[in-house]
């Protein structure tokens, strides 16, 4: 598609936007992979006066951020894991650039929330939250952290197109009482936290 593509199906819903404040959202799998057409969108929607959002894992370079901030009204920030090996063996990748980013963004005063998928036996761990809670705190003014509970609902899609889900059948959906918890604990620590 072409950014007049793209542009076209967000100004149906136009009106929408202009009675809900919302806009249009770059998601992925990963926007900031494909930087040029990201950058093009973001800079067409802004010329429309259209206010847009970006969800990244942060895994790019830091100049992309810096390129395309002026042209992000917010940014929603992926986190999976604050402990680098455990985000290795989570994701495939390392944490530190992504660690620093979220720093580079928050501390720009770049509008951003934090989004923790939560998963059960995956990153629902104790070290997780201290980590989350250390790596917050060492902020002027930490962001919103928005925890979304992971569900199984992917799993039958994946079966409905015959393909096969990475993720294990054994791994239950996330109970919202099970992450209350780190909600209190963050918003406690002047976090604040919310489930998605």
């Amino acid at each position: 598609m072409s950014v007049e593509d793209v542009l076209a199906v967000v100004r149906r819903d136009a009106h929408f936007y202009e009675r809900s404040g919302g806009g249009m959202t770059l998601s992925g799998g990963e926007p900031m992979a494909q930087f040029a057409f990201t950058r093009a969108l973001l800079e067409a929607a802004k010329a429309e006066s259209i206010d847009t959002a970006i969800e990244t894992a942060a895994l790019a370079p830091r100049t992309s951020f810096e390129k395309i901030a002026p042209l992000v009204d917010l940014f929603l920030l992926d986190l999976k894991h604050t402990d680098d090996q455990r985000h290795r063996e989570l994701t495939g990748v390392p944490n530190r650039r992504i660690l620093a980013n979220i720093g580079h963004i928050v501390e720009a005063g770049w509008p951003a929330i934090i989004r923790v998928p939560w998963v059960p036996f995956e990153n629902a761990d104790e070290s997780f939250l201290d980590g989350l809670e250390a790596f917050l705190g060492s902020m002027k003014t930490p962001p919103p952290v928005e925890f979304m509970l992971y569900h199984r609902l992917g799993i039958g899609k994946w079966t409905s197109i015959g393909g096969h889900s990475t993720m294990s059948g054994e791994i239950p959906a996330a109970d919202r009482e099970a992450v209350r918890p780190w909600v209190e604990r963050l918003t406690a620590a002047g976090i604040p936290a919310t489930t998605g």
